[in-house]
């Protein structure tokens, strides 16, 4: 799990940073103070990968673009080879002067070509005497009829070879008859204990019913102990209508493909072509209709989707997997009236960036005009406008928007070169806002820079996928004063930079800010700025100090999180990355995209001042700022970690801004009312576990959590069967889960219910739905006795396992137990076979059958009534599996 989450902390930073590309200036001026810098340049020109120099370039790709690997290109004269290159990742073979000393005519001759893509045999390549020729050889797909190699194994751009498997119901499915009828086909790897697996069914199946007609889908189940017939009962139970695969069936595909997390989604096209591979759950319908949209219908062309999920690539991309603007700016002249009335704005594309998509102009149905990003439904893509203006001292800036983009689309906001504001989100009625950028007080008047940055990373689109603006204005600050205005601006928290300085003769020089803000702890365990260094912390009155983990700060041209993951983050040998990546961590689900300043994380953050590294890789490489100069060692001093860190001031009569952690953290953990009702909003799927509550208990004994849904909302959408774990004070030790325990007393699926006894202290409740969907439910958190309370808990904890070394089935968390003559019945012991009963006085250890309840083994019916039903199970079919 560990390793997934980090997965996601890397393509989050690369999303904010774009390679550290676009936001380069973000370390290049301070909005916060009188000495903002609006001079950077355009970051195009040193992080866009430049082309060698070379004679002669060719290029192999698909009809639609995408760049076959390996191929090895020759150039003959005649019969003689000049010289062959392999084309690199993006297809693309080089020859220099070292392959071709003098350019000529020359016949192109191509070897080594993925199985599956073809040329017009009658079409000729060939060079000319031009250096610096550029050749593109355009490819064609085909299904291969053969079946695959046994050591075959797809990768994103591979043709597929056709197979036929029997799926779960008996019939038989073929890749090739599929393509015949159908647009395009999803593979689908699952498994039935795999709770995200299971989680996107519900929208899969509903956006198949939506477009069956041109969609096949084949979910193939990787467990071995998944047959045919418990997927077949599985795809009844959950209404589902594609076709499905148990094993041994499902191995004829499964086998071919990477499928060490799950789920998987494969899409192949109408070519036989695997262009979109996708790891992990898709639970909006949008992401389902959005990629159908892309493959069905007349006027697709063969299209390779990258994604952030295969080959260790990030959210954003490369640029090189970057699509090149195919709309033309309008003039600025033509922009102008359309965004602004104000002539202190001068606008500019730009020009020097080639992957920057413009913004256009559109007419809304009141024929009021507005500007919109081009690079709508353009993955890894970014649109780009900068205004420079001149502005008054008490002026805010505002803007109107209007947004309608998946989660990790954003709308960046950024002033002098420094992130101000992100704004993104699909909304079930979006409409035109107001939103203002900036507020330049005293010290700040003058010239300064806006970019507007609209940014998507290369997963699919959501809502709308649009972003479009207007009436960019400056207001009175003293308008902000009022009941509707919530504005948050962002702030450093050193302020003020200073050139190297000798401090003192025998001292070295270092590179310092003139000011640092004073903060303090709080009583909610969080870092205030406060006014001055003796002022008591108001927690209701003074702005959260946040930490900068994701994204470059005034400290370092590379985020904390680079540092850590780089491994530059030890102090006196001790490596302080998986303490820095809890806090990343925390950061990829925060609202606000940064974490507040614990304690912990102030300590962490100090060390990683201290570290001597001077003159080593670290100061070459990773202290690359314009706040830094290499030539000086920088020296320590108590207020550099806060280099890293930012805080918002407010504006408005609205409640400054709370912690965008809530329910994330355990120190942002929500605290749960004992005795009395709980609504329970599970508003974000949360990945490891669910939204983090906090209980204080004050006197030990028994305590009874349930959730209260009621039985009129059994069995049906209102219902969302909400998950329990409770976690130790230590944060770490799970006391206990929902399914640990038998079901509700009304025998309702949909409640969980669980008796534990507490001593007094601190515990966490951690809340899901089931399969990670959103929803809310209330719950109770009552106490029972001091001392004790019976209940029964299940013998076996999860579903049964299979251990394809020495064949046996078994469940990994079954509880110990053997049979007593005495009592001539079978009892629980513990791991060294004593009878718990004989440890733990008047404890009932017997074991007893269930007959009226859902098993783990039999989830979708109770044994009761499959005996009613005359159900017969061969003798290898155990009701039961015990550890021995």
């Amino acid at each position: 799990m560990k390793a997934f989450r980090k997965l996601l902390i890397l393509g989050l930073t690369f999303v904010l940073c774009l390679g550290m590309g676009i936001f380069t200036a973000c370390n290049k001026g301070n909005s916060s103070s009188s000495d903002s810098t609006s001079d950077s340049t355009s970051a195009s020109d040193s992080t866009q990968p430049s082309e060698p120099e070379f004679v002669y370039k060719v290029r192999t790709q698909s009809v639609g673009g995408y760049g076959l690997r390996n191929v090895i290109v020759s150039l003959y004269n005649g019969e003689t080879k000049v010289a062959s290159v392999l084309t690199n990742t993006l297809g693309n073979a080089y020859f220099t002067e070292a392959e071709v000393s003098t350019p000529g005519e020359y016949d192109i001759v191509l070897d080594d070509v993925p199985d599956g893509w073809s040329t017009n045999d009658s079409v000729k390549y060939k060079t000319t005497a031009e250096t610096g020729g550029t050749y593109t050889v355009n490819f064609t797909a085909s299904l291969l009829t053969e079946s695959a190699p046994s050591t075959k194994l797809y990768r994103l751009g591979d043709v597929m070879h056709d197979f036929t498997v029997q799926t779960c119901t008996g019939d038989n499915f073929t890749l090739s008859e599929e393509l015949q009828e159908k647009d395009m086909v999803v593979l689908n790897f699952w498994a039935s204990w795999c709770g995200p697996c299971k989680a996107e069914f519900p929208v899969m199946q509903n956006a198949y019913s939506a477009y069956q007609s041109n969609v096949s889908i084949l979910a193939l189940s990787t467990e071995t102990s998944d047959s045919q017939d418990s997927v077949s009962s599985f795809k009844k139970s959950y209404g589902i209508t594609f076709d499905m695969v148990g094993q041994p069936a499902g191995g004829v595909v499964t086998g071919h493909f990477g499928t060490a997390s799950i789920p998987v989604s494969v899409v192949i096209d109408r070519y036989g072509v695997i262009s979109y591979i996708h790891t992990g759950a898709l639970t909006a319908l949008s992401d389902f209709t959005n990629l159908f949209d892309k493959f069905v219908g007349d006027s697709y062309v063969q299209t390779v989707i990258e994604s952030t999920d295969m080959g260790g690539g990030s959210s954003g991309g490369s640029s090189a997997d970057r699509l090149k603007p195919t709309v033309s700016p309008p003039s600025i002249s033509s922009i102008t009236p359309v965004l602004t009335s104000d002539s202190a704005f001068t606008f500019s594309w730009d020009t020097q960036d080639e992957y920057s998509w413009p913004w256009t102009i559109e007419t809304g149905d009141d024929d009021v005009k507005y500007l919109t990003a081009s690079n709508s439904n353009i993955h890894n893509s970014y649109a780009t406008l900068n205004a420079e203006f001149t502005v008054a001292a008490n002026k805010a800036l505002a803007f109107d928007s209007y947004i309608d983009t998946e989660q990790t689309d954003q709308l960046y906001v950024l002033i002098d070169g420094v992130v101000i504001h992100q704004f993104s989100g699909v909304s079930v009625a979006p409409t035109w806002e107001t939103k203002y950028a900036y507020v330049f007080e005293n010290g700040q008047e003058g010239k300064h820079t806006l970019t507007f940055i609209y940014m998507k990373d290369s997963s699919l689109s959501g809502g709308d996928d649009k972003v479009s603006l207007k009436n960019l204005r400056f207001v009175d600050a003293s308008t902000l004063d009022s009941p509707s205005v919530d504005l948050n601006v962002i702030q450093n928290a050193a302020t003020g930079f200073n050139t190297p300085v000798e401090l003192a003769a025998n001292e070295p020089k270092q590179n310092k800010f003139q000011n640092y803000v004073n903060v303090a702890l709080g009583e909610d365990g969080y870092y205030h700025v406060i006014p001055t260094a003796n002022t008591p912390v108001d927690v209701n009155v003074h702005p959260l100090l946040f930490a900068n983990v994701m994204t470059p700060s005034l400290w370092n041209a590379y985020s904390v999180w680079q540092v850590a993951y780089l491994g530059y983050a030890v102090y006196d040998g001790h490596n302080l990355e998986d303490l820095v990546e809890e806090f990343a961590w925390a950061c990829t689900h925060s609202s606000n995209g940064y974490v507040p300043v614990t304690a912990e994380l102030k300590t962490i953050l100090d060390l990683l001042t201290k570290q001597d590294v001077a003159g080593e890789r670290y100061d070459a490489e990773l202290r690359n700022s314009v706040y830094y100069d290499p030539a000086y060692h920088v020296s320590y001093h108590e207020n550099e970690w806060l280099e890293m860190c930012v805080y918002y001031k407010h504006y408005g009569q609205t409640p400054i801004m709370g912690d965008p952690t809530k329910g994330i953290t355990f120190d942002g953990a929500i605290p749960l009312k004992l005795n009395d009702v709980n609504h329970i909003v599970c508003d974000q799927s949360i990945v490891p576990l669910g939204i983090k509550h906090r209980i204080d208990v004050e006197k030990a004994g028994v305590y009874h959590f349930y959730s209260t849904i009621g039985e009129e909302y059994f069995d049906t959408d209102s219902a969302y069967d909400p998950q329990c774990w409770i976690i130790a004070e230590d944060r770490t030790t799970m006391l206990a889960y929902s399914d640990d325990y038998i079901l509700h007393p009304t025998n309702n699926p949909d409640n969980f219910e669980i008796y534990l006894y507490l001593e007094e202290g601190t515990y966490y409740c951690l809340f899901a739905m089931f399969l990670n969907d959103l929803g809310e439910f209330d719950m109770r958190i009552d106490f029972i006795h001091e001392e004790r309370f019976d209940y029964f808990t299940n013998c076996s904890i999860g579903p049964h396992s299979f251990n394809p070394v020495t064949n046996e089935t078994y469940v990994p968390d079954a509880k110990f137990y053997k049979y007593d003559e005495t009592t001539d019945a079978y009892r629980i012991t513990d791991e060294n076979g004593v009878f718990l009963g004989d440890i733990y006085a008047g404890l009932d250890d017997k074991m007893y059958l269930d007959l009226t309840n859902p098993t783990h083994l039999f989830p979708y019916n109770t044994l009761a009534s499959i005996i009613e039903n005359a159900e017969n199970y061969a003798i290898e079919k155990r009701l039961f599996y015990f550890r021995n």
